[in-house]
């Protein structure tokens, strides 16, 4: 089914008074399969980085994975209480990053939902930043949630 998904980011950075901000919205997909909610939307990148396409992927347990592909990829999984390494593709490289899941709320149904997620960033185990992911997917306005099942 189709959806407007609505994406703010929001990186707190030790040192830095005010978070680093992303907000983005796109048109993508959303799809139901063996109880988990799958979200996935082309990314709006510059000419030069080519076709990013990323999905969001909530388990009937909670667990949040973020896959990219395309020139860089990536997947990262955030766990309520866990740690996971995974490896991010920044372009030049790809660097072993550690995601420790504080919070994950989500509000899910067949046609529209929200996720928060809140997480630390570590690089070699040294923490750099406490992160916000707030996702909120509806299907498009006048659009009937019946009709893409």
């Amino acid at each position: 089914m189709e959806v407007i998904i609505k994406i703010e980011s929001n990186n707190f950075i030790p040192g830095s008074s005010d978070p680093e901000t992303i907000n983005i919205v796109t048109r993508g997909s959303l799809e139901l399969r063996d109880g988990a909610y799958i979200l996935n939307y082309k990314e709006p990148m510059s000419e030069d980085d080519g076709d990013v396409t990323t999905t969001i992927t909530v388990d009937s347990s909670n667990v949040v994975d973020v896959m990219r592909s395309g020139k860089n990829t990536s997947r990262l999984t955030v766990e309520k209480g866990r740690r996971h390494l995974c490896n991010y593709d920044t372009g030049y490289g790809c660097l072993m990053i550690g995601l420790y899941g504080e919070q994950i709320k989500s509000r899910l149904s067949e046609n529209s939902g929200e996720i928060l997620m809140r997480y630390t960033l570590d690089v070699n185990s040294e923490y750099q930043s406490l992160n916000e992911l707030k996702v909120n997917f509806e299907p498009p306005h006048g659009a009937d949630p019946a009709a893409g099942r």
